[in-house]
């Protein structure tokens, strides 16, 4: 049975691959990225299960907007990360918002 915490884990390692390969934010050690990716994938979850009661493309940016920031506030929260502003940061965090949205609709059994 696929659930939140299930959700959770997935953005996490899923995250923390991606960032690990293409290395779109900058962070000083393995277990900084780690954290990273679980705290971000935490929030993610968050505002993907609360952005279902929004109407269907406003529910979408709210994810795609949290993630955003969630990136952001990792930068503030966290020490060794570095995030300047990319091509391959917006595409790669808009893509991990849309895979959000869809495992959010996984889980309703809307897919």
């Amino acid at each position: 049975m696929y659930n939140l915490f299930t959700q959770w884990l997935t953005l996490g390692v899923i995250f923390f691959m991606a960032n690990y390969a293409l290395n779109f934010i900058e962070v000083v050690t393995l277990g900084g990225l780690v954290a990273g990716s679980f705290l971000l994938a935490a929030w993610t979850t968050l505002a993907e299960h609360l952005a279902r009661k929004l109407p269907k493309f406003t529910g979408k940016s709210a994810v795609c907007a949290a993630v955003l920031l969630g990136v952001q506030g990792l930068c503030a929260v966290l020490p060794g990360y570095k995030v300047e502003l990319s091509g391959l940061l917006l595409v790669s965090l808009i893509l991990y918002s849309a895979l959000a949205i869809f495992i959010g609709k996984f889980l309703d059994g809307e897919v």
